[in-house]
């Protein structure tokens, strides 16, 4: 049985019950004759449910859902805190970097709130020299592409091993992780997608070993340049 019909079913209980407990005597005193008159109920429920139908109340479903204040809801949710924002920041640039980078002579890590691209001084750059080859260039060219679209601030960081070195244009490892610092910030700030203002260079020397041995393979970690980007 539908919802409605059992409804006007219920009513037309009680209006039944109602006729059938009254009196005349009860009735006279409710209400004028005329008016007692004028209401004909059916005296059955079947004839009484026939009598209502063309007077049913469409039913419609009750919205239980509460009310709320769009503003309280809106003020409740609490914003991204900027340590998390920046942790998002990082790890899409270090993915970007990835999927980009030829893993050549290159390998991009994370380092806290940074993304830290290394260099190996061995395949980028001429035995000696602060020079860089041309596949290395073009590498750089892609990175500056890359963290272009981040504003960040870039680090270039020179590194060099504990062996002293035979040059005439360089007087120690100092000034030849230096050099080579500010030849891959040259290449950097070619790209008319990174500012200037956003780059610098240093050199550590030999003060900062990826890897402290007596084994040269090993010690040729140390000669690196690592280009070290913060997002910001």
């Amino acid at each position: 049985m539908m919802l409605a019909d059992m409804g006007l079913l219920l009513m037309a209980f009680f209006a039944l019950m109602v006729a059938q407990s009254q009196n005349p005597a009860s009735a006279a005193r409710v209400a004028p004759a005329e008016a007692v008159a004028d209401i004909n109920v059916p005296k059955d429920a079947e004839s009484l449910l026939a009598h209502l139908r063309d007077k049913r109340i469409p039913f419609e479903p009750l919205d239980l859902t509460m009310p709320r204040d769009l503003a309280d809801d809106e003020a409740q949710i609490a914003p991204v805190p900027a340590a998390i924002a920046a942790r998002d920041a990082v790890e899409d640039l270090r993915l970007a970097l990835i999927d980009h980078i030829p893993a050549r002579n290159f390998s991009v890590e994370r380092a806290g709130d940074s993304v830290v691209v290394s260099l190996g001084v061995v395949g980028n750059f001429v035995v000696g020299s602060a020079d860089l080859d041309a596949n290395s260039q073009r590498t750089i060219q892609l990175i500056a592409d890359i963290v272009g679209g981040v504003k960040s601030e870039i680090a270039i960081e020179g590194h060099a091993d504990s062996s002293p070195i035979v040059s005439t244009r360089y007087k120690d490892n100092w000034e030849l992780a230096g050099a080579r610092a500010v030849a891959v910030l040259r290449e950097l700030s070619r790209s008319p997608h990174l500012a200037g203002s956003s780059l610098r260079a240093v050199s550590f020397g030999d003060s900062r070993p990826a890897i402290v041995s007596d084994d040269p393979k090993e010690r040729e970690r140390n000669r690196r340049v690592e280009i070290r980007i913060r997002p910001i």
